[in-house]
Order: structure tokens, then C-alpha cells, then sequence
């Protein structure tokens, strides 16, 4: 009412895995589709990866691990808060809550960009990573094998793309904090991949606050799940398991299960799902000692950082803008 819209002018709106039409003869010949096929709604991307992962179930999250990271926890309830975005389902009458970091692996490829670029341009004269690490992440991620948790003190807040939930602040930036002369660049990109795993704890500690319970564990996909090292200290800084999908494209494979269950091919879309899907069944467990180390990094100083340095840098924002 307040934008002078109404519901006249929306389109009308399908619970996914319903069939909305047929392809026409004009688009079959088009297309090279078959006419009368049917069409399916679907969902949005990130449902839709949520189906692809057989998150059908309230306590089920599912972890995207790509330029922003973006996690998903299933609920039947319909809730709003600031510590999340609610979605629609891709199951009909189920939402998504939806957590974003978007400096998420855009924050370790600025790392890699802007920082280890060009000290492996030094070491090797060439700017080629050395040849039994294919990727510079591979090779920082033994680099960082010794470094204990908690990076020797360097703690990083990964809002190098500002802040979404909880704080909705589009001048938040990243925070480094902890700098001494003993640290490396191994030192800053463990302290990226710890921060990006405190943000996520942050995040989930929202979604179970306002739902009142807990989130089982995370069934992680996108590119940054090849790190294995990573997966392991998300687990140990969240205390839950993390298992990584089999499935490179979850959302694509969403978007077919809905078809699949459009088409008559399975009785329901919770039983496509659990008949499509492939988890890897053994998770990266976290370890009781290191999360204990983490638990009180993340209490005692990381959930603390922003909310004591937003008002100078919301004042930096505005002087430098």
C-alpha cells in the first residue's frame, strides 16, 4: 500500500514443483524442446541448492561456500528476524532462513589477488605457484598447518564487502586486529578462513536464538569445500559436523528434483530429494580441544569487535567517502 502497488499487478504465484504450463508449439520450435511439455515452478537459487542437498527437515542447514557465503536452515514456521532473511521454500509450506556473508571467498581472493600473488611473483620469479601446489590456496592451506588455532593472536572480521545480517550496515568493513612482528601472510590467511567460520557461528547462533533450537550441522557445497583444512575449522569453531555434498551444482539439481516431482516421477518433492541427493557420508567432526580454543576467541573477543568499532568506522565511511 505504501508503494501504490497492488496485487492485481503481480504475476500469479505457484507453490514450487507445480505444473504452471505446457511448452507452446512456437517455443517447441524455438527451443528443440518437445511441445507439451510440462513446466514446473521452481525456486530461488539458493532453495533450490537447499533441495539439492536434501535439507527437507527443521535442524538441517545447508553452507554455500562460494564469493559470499550463504547458509540456509530449514524451518516449517514462518519467522522474521535481523539475524536472517526469511525465504520461501523450495518445499511447499517450508521456508528458508537465509544467513549472508558476502565477503566470503571474495575476501581469500582479494588474499590471493592482492597479497599472495605477488609474493609467490617473488619467490619464483615467474609468479607460478610451485609445482606440487596447483592453486595458491592449496599451497597456503599447508602453509597454515602449523599455525595454531587462533592465528598467534591475529583475529579478522571479513566485512570486506560490508555487512548484511545481523547488522545490516552497508559501511561495514573488514577488521584486522592482533598485528605483531611474528606474523606472516600464513598468519592473515588463517585468520581469514577463522573469521569467515566465527561469522558463520554468529550467524547460525542468530537462527537458533529465534528459532529455539539447534541446528544440527551443515551440508557444505561451492568451491571453497575443497579445502579441507577449511571445512575442518568451521567445524571446530562451530562445534558442528560439516559434510560436503557430492553434487557440484546443488542448485541445479534442485531445480530438477522439483521437475522430477512435477512430472509424476516420485510421489512428493521430500522423497525426490531423498532419492536424487548425494552427501558425503562422513563429516569433518569438530575436535573438542581446538573448539574450546575457538569458543573462547569467539566470546571473549571476536562477537565483540564490530559492535565496538561500528561507530568509528561508520565515521572513517563518511570522512573518506
Amino acid at each position: 500500500a505504501y508503494l501504490g502497488a497492488r496485487v492485481e499487478q503481480m504475476p500469479a504465484a505457484f507453490p514450487p514443483g507445480d505444473i504452471v504450463g505446457k511448452v507452446i508449439p512456437e517455443a517447441a520450435a524455438a527451443t528443440g524442446l518437445p511441445a507439451g511439455l510440462p513446466i514446473v515452478a521452481g525456486a530461488g537459487d539458493g532453495q533450490a541448492g537447499g533441495l539439492g542437498v536434501n535439507i527437507t527437515r527443521p535442524g538441517q542447514a545447508y553452507l554455500n561456500l562460494g564469493t559470499a557465503v550463504v547458509s540456509g536452515t530449514y524451518s516449517d514456521t514462518y519467522i522474521t528476524d535481523h539475524a536472517f532473511r526469511t525465504m520461501y521454500g523450495a518445499r511447499p509450506g517450508s521456508y528458508s532462513l537465509e544467513t549472508v556473508l558476502l565477503g566470503g571467498t571474495y575476501t581469500v581472493s582479494w588474499f590471493v589477488e592482492q597479497i599472495a600473488n605477488y609474493e609467490l611473483r617473488i619467490a619464483t620469479g615467474e609468479g607460478q605457484v610451485p609445482n606440487k601446489h596447483p592453486t595458491i590456496e592449496m599451497f597456503y592451506d599447508e602453509a597454515i598447518a602449523d599455525i595454531p588455532p587462533g592465528a598467534e593472536g591475529l583475529m579478522l572480521v571479513p566485512y570486506w564487502n560490508s555487512a548484511m545480517n545481523p547488522y545490516w550496515d552497508a559501511a561495514a568493513s573488514g577488521i584486522v586486529v592482533g598485528w605483531r612482528g611474528i606474523h606472516t601472510r600464513a598468519h592473515l590467511y588463517r585468520a581469514i578462513l577463522e573469521g569467515i567460520a566465527f561469522e558463520q557461528r554468529l550467524h547460525t547462533e542468530g537462527v537458533e536464538a529465534a528459532l529455539r533450537y539447534t541446528v544440527e550441522g551443515y551440508v557444505a557445497m561451492g568451491g571453497g569445500t575443497r579445502s579441507a583444512r577449511w571445512c575442518h575449522i568451521i567445524a571446530d569453531v562451530t562445534g558442528k559436523p560439516v559434510y560436503r555434498t557430492d553434487t557440484p551444482e546443488a542448485a541445479a539439481l534442485g531445480a530438477g528434483i522439483l521437475a522430477a516431482a512435477g512430472a509424476g516421477l516420485f510421489p512428493n518433492i521430500t522423497a525426490a530429494a531423498r532419492a536424487m541427493t548425494r552427501v558425503n557420508s562422513a563429516p569433518f567432526q569438530p575436535d573438542a580441544r581446538r573448539h574450546d580454543v575457538y569458543t573462547r576467541l569467539y566470546e571473549d573477543v571476536y562477537r565483540h569487535l564490530f559492535p565496538a568499532l561500528q561507530p568509528a568506522l561508520d565515521r572513517l565511511s563518511r570522512l573518506t567517502a
